[in-house]
């Protein structure tokens, strides 16, 4: 029995040696983990079907990455541990599919009419074009200007995940306290994306915005009228129906409260 004893002391003592021998190692590899900053890796991820804004707006809540877009590059950038990438670069992917209501990459068209209303009597509801008829005597049942008049018409056309822009004068006779002088306007947006199925095809404009110059009464001397600049204009993400006619905005123009009627139609072209 004390041989046993002997030999199963011995035993234990070497494996206490033995475990002593290898936890420095151990507690080394650890340390050695631990410090230091955590690995950060940055990926850009090019966006094929869909709005890149769009997927950043999805994925950005809550994640652990960084996420930023660009719409012009058509990129999603992502900033993170290589794991938190990898798991957002895979959730891009499932995202990034194509649409299967539009199969196409159709052109997107917009039509955008600027409508004024006036308390002069200077146009009749004939002198408008037969196309904007219908909006303006809808128009008419809730504003009651004197008389509508078309001020001008321009046109944008661009690709899906696309911004477009125009700008141009018009002559504008709103009102006496407006300068007879070409005022200057901008129309834009930051994107144009489709929904449902060709048939009822549903246009999303994001960021549309129009504005313009145009020169106010200010006062007036004998003989001279004296004009001031002002900005005017309106912003705002529209959704168009296809082929639809939509007043997406009211601007007011003078005092004697002449106004602008932006009208949007929309279609795709292939």
């Amino acid at each position: 029995m004390a041989g046993e004893w002997k030999d199963t002391k011995a035993m234990n003592k070497a494996l206490i040696l033995v475990a002593l021998a290898f936890f420095p190692a151990a507690v080394f590899s650890q340390s050695a983990t631990s410090s230091g900053p955590p690995q950060r890796v940055t990926k850009v991820i090019r966006v094929h079907n869909e709005i890149p804004d769009k997927i950043a707006r999805i994925l950005a809540p809550g994640s652990p990455v960084m996420v930023t877009s660009d719409n012009t590059l058509g990129v999603v950038v992502l900033k993170g541990s290589p794991e938190d990438t990898a798991t957002a670069e895979q959730t891009i992917k499932e995202l990034d599919v194509p649409s299967a209501a539009v199969s196409t990459a159709n052109d997107i068209e917009l039509i955008v009419y600027l409508i004024g209303g006036s308390n002069s009597s200077a146009a009749t509801p004939d002198s408008n074009p037969a196309a904007i008829q219908p909006v303006i005597k809808q128009l008419s049942a809730i504003f009651p200007y004197k008389s509508y008049e078309l001020i001008t018409t321009t046109l944008l056309r661009s690709q899906q995940g696309k911004s477009a822009r125009t700008s141009g004068i018009m002559n504008d006779k709103l009102s006496p306290e407006v300068s007879q002088h070409a005022a200057t306007y901008g129309i834009n947006y930051d994107s144009a994306s489709v929904s449902s199925d060709r048939s009822k095809a549903v246009i999303h404009l994001e960021g549309f915005r129009f504005n313009a110059k145009m020169g106010i009464a200010a006062s007036t001397i004998p003989n001279t009228t004296q004009y001031q600049i002002v900005d005017i204009g309106t912003k705002s993400d529209v959704d168009l129906r296809e082929g639809q006619k939509v007043v997406i905005g009211k601007t007011d123009v003078a005092n004697d409260g002449s106004a602008i009627f932006i009208v949007l139609t929309a279609k795709l072209v292939d």
